[in-house]
């Protein structure tokens, strides 16, 4: 609908290890406050504009597929060790990985070879994991994770290419572009921002949330 957004908790994409949204929302504040400051300064309010304001991560939409493995159907039983079994395996093989790895992972700030490599190690360590999350998941919604994995896998090609340069090459354009053609701007901008959210961090770069006067900051 035309002027109207979800910004919160429930409008942000849920991560398989820790069931909450409001970790993406956090780490995308920047994307979003400047994305919707845009739209609101040129009023481009449409459904079309505004959808493009959103935390959206193509590395957590991927990881939906465990949470899945992890939700009994109503009506359906399953031993009750098997949930405990699958977190045991998955933060098991975190504690195994670096303590960059780990982190970044945590705080959703994967690429796509380290999701391979830790979904390949989870399936060696533990095979019956795959037919846990079959049984739970069904046809139907695997079918559903492999267009996910497809865009996230393609996504991270994009970036690869374009990710270093796309962004000075745009802010460069902005003087111009942003008063001339607004929308092409916000689409630009809602871009680069996708191409840049999830990549993983140095562990020596860490972030601090300030609130002051009702204002919400976040300095690196």
């Amino acid at each position: 609908m035309n002027r109207l957004i979800a910004i919160g908790d429930a409008a942000s994409l849920q991560s398989p290890l820790v069931f909450t949204g409001f970790g993406s929302l956090v780490r995308n504040l920047g994307r979003l406050t400047e994305l919707l400051d845009t739209a609101l300064k040129h009023d481009l309010l449409s459904a079309r504009d505004l959808n493009q304001i959103r935390a959206f991560q193509s590395n957590i939409a991927v990881t939906w597929m465990f949470s899945k493995g992890m939700m009994v159907p109503t009506g359906k039983f399953i031993p009750p060790e098997r949930i405990n079994a699958m977190l045991n395996n998955f933060f098991g093989l975190l504690a195994d990985e670096p303590l960059e790895v780990a982190d970044n992972f945590i705080k959703d700030r994967f690429d796509l070879l380290t999701f391979n490599r830790l979904a390949l190690k989870a399936a060696k360590k533990n095979p019956a994991l795959l037919l846990w999350i079959w049984q739970l998941a069904g046809a139907k919604d695997l079918l559903r994770w492999v267009g996910n994995y497809i865009d996230f896998a393609r996504h991270s090609i994009v970036s690869a290419l374009f990710g270093k340069w796309f962004e000075g090459f745009i802010r460069s354009m902005q003087p111009k572009l942003e008063s001339r053609f607004p929308g092409l701007w916000l689409r630009l901008l809602a871009i680069n921002y996708a191409l840049s959210a999830g990549k993983p961090l140095p562990q020596s770069q860490n972030y601090q949330l300030t609130v002051d006067s009702g204002q919400l900051t976040v300095d690196s």
